[in-house]
């Protein structure tokens, strides 16, 4: 995967995540704001996120527990 290029997503609850590319990261997305009547309902975003390289296509991942990797295969 030497031209990996894309915007991770990571949801972890108890894990770490490593990656061996080079990555920024990206911005926390607002808060979503929704009326119902007299009644407001707030949607946060849990996801971290990533980009790896130059960024692309949006992937989500999702663990409970354990390591989320983004590894370059090194064979």
């Amino acid at each position: 995967a030497p031209g990996l290029a894309a915007d991770f997503r990571f949801k972890t609850f108890n894990g770490s995540i490593y990656s061996d590319f080079p990555v920024t990261a990206l911005p926390a997305r607002a808060i979503q704001e929704e009326h119902h009547g007299a009644k407001v309902v707030f949607h946060a975003d849990r996801y971290t996120g990533v980009r790896v390289n130059s960024g692309g296509p949006e992937i989500k991942v999702e663990n409970l527990n354990g390591e989320i990797r983004i590894l370059e295969n090194h064979e």
